[in-house]
């Protein structure tokens, strides 16, 4: 617990000081759900014009995923939830997660006779986003302190 906290503390300013915080290179996406959550708490007035139409609309497409879900399409639809983190997320970052499911699917199919199985996959794809991670610090730390 105290190596966490001694590597992430100087790992978050190093990230705020060089790219910000709830702007397009780093979006608060907790902090930008929440908010709206509290603006809508305010009164409905204070909601976008359609809002309620579109949540109308989400609640019904979610409920027919999942009762569609539980049959034998179920297997080819995504789910529910995913779509609606999809629809919160930037689209950078939804693209990026469904290019990796492909990338995922398509490993799987190839080299499944080779004992490649989902444990294997989630182990690869951890290690690939670490490694993402790995790098955005390392190049965070260039930019603050004027290497790049």
């Amino acid at each position: 617990m105290v190596v966490g906290a001694v590597v992430t503390i100087p790992v978050y300013a190093v990230i705020a000081a060089s790219y910000g915080l709830g702007n397009d290179k780093m979006p608060a996406i907790s902090a930008l759900t929440w908010k709206a959550t509290a603006d809508a708490m305010r009164g409905l007035s204070t909601l976008p014009q359609w809002s309620g139409t579109a949540g109308i609309a989400a609640l019904a497409i979610g409920a027919g995923l999942t009762l569609l879900g539980r049959g034998r399409i179920g297997r080819v639809l995504p789910s529910a939830a995913s779509i609606g983190v999809g629809v919160i997320l930037p689209f950078s970052l939804t693209l990026t997660a469904f290019v990796g499911a492909l990338l995922a699917l398509g490993a799987k199919r190839l080299l499944h006779d080779r004992g490649l199985d989902h444990a294997s996959v989630l182990a690869l794809a951890a290690g690939a986003m670490a490694g993402e991670s790995i790098v955005g610090v390392i190049i965070a730390a260039l930019l603050t302190f004027g290497v790049l």
